[in-house]
């Protein structure tokens, strides 16, 4: 009785903690999707501009994780933080702009594939700037 609730809490939490591993590959494919979608949709809303799209994903985007930061009693304007955040945010508005653009002019799996070499590009950049290695 009580050692069968003890056990059955053990498998499940054995469970929960097993599906816990893949909870993070399940939201990456879900993030890469609705990222793909993203990418097509752009494509396809050509009336839009690219300073357009940016306002309605920065707007949402914004307007998303500051219920979720107000849920999570996070501070969301850091004092000390301000000026890497107006940085931050200004070279990822540049960055969706430009990915407009070049989803205008060339074949949006080129582009996203070019997107994605940022990956690269990061760790080059952090091996000079930050002598990571």
């Amino acid at each position: 009785t009580e050692q069968q609730v003890a056990e059955t809490s053990g498998i499940w939490q054995k469970i929960h903690n097993s599906l816990y591993h893949f909870k993070g590959f399940g939201l990456g494919i879900l993030a890469s999707f609705l990222f793909s979608l993203s990418h097509v949709l752009m494509r396809r809303a050509k009336w839009l501009s690219g300073s357009d799209h940016s306002l309605v994903r920065y707007t949402s985007s914004f307007v998303i994780l500051y219920i979720y930061m107000r849920y999570k009693k996070i501070d969301i304007f850091p004092k000390n933080k301000l000026k890497i955040l107006f940085i931050r945010g200004l070279l990822g508005a540049f960055t969706l702009i430009s990915s407009y653009f070049a989803l205008m002019f060339a074949n949006p799996s080129d582009v996203v594939t070019l997107i994605h070499t940022s990956s690269v590009i990061t760790a080059v950049l952090s091996r000079f700037i930050f002598k990571e290695k």
